[in-house]
């Protein structure tokens, strides 16, 4: 049975503005780039979505880095077979304003 992948709207919201930002500050071959990045990472955690790392137990947040720069944040939903993609942080910003 295939994974379900669902985009929270921060999800989406931020994997945008990091692709803006890619066109804006380098081209947009660079920022095709990133997206193929993603989408390979996604297949990747659809077949083995326990293999991340756990960012936050309690709520079964795990990450796994897109690019040195780039992590994504999802949950697997297992009783649902589904995979929420919630967001794309830059490395770069403060940890401490990280929220789900």
């Amino acid at each position: 049975m295939e994974i379900k992948v669902v985009w929270t709207e921060e999800a989406t919201n931020s994997h945008e503005e990091i692709f803006l930002f890619l066109i804006e500050i380098w081209n947009l071959k660079i920022a095709k780039t990133f997206v193929q990045l993603v989408d390979e990472k996604i297949k990747w955690i659809c077949e083995y979505p326990n293999s991340a790392l756990l960012h936050d137990k309690l709520n079964l947040i795990q990450k796994v880095i897109i690019h040195p720069h780039v992590t994504l944040f999802y949950r697997y939903l297992k009783q649902e077979n589904s995979i929420e993609i919630l967001l794309f942080w830059d490395n770069r910003q403060d940890d401490r304003k990280l929220q789900f």
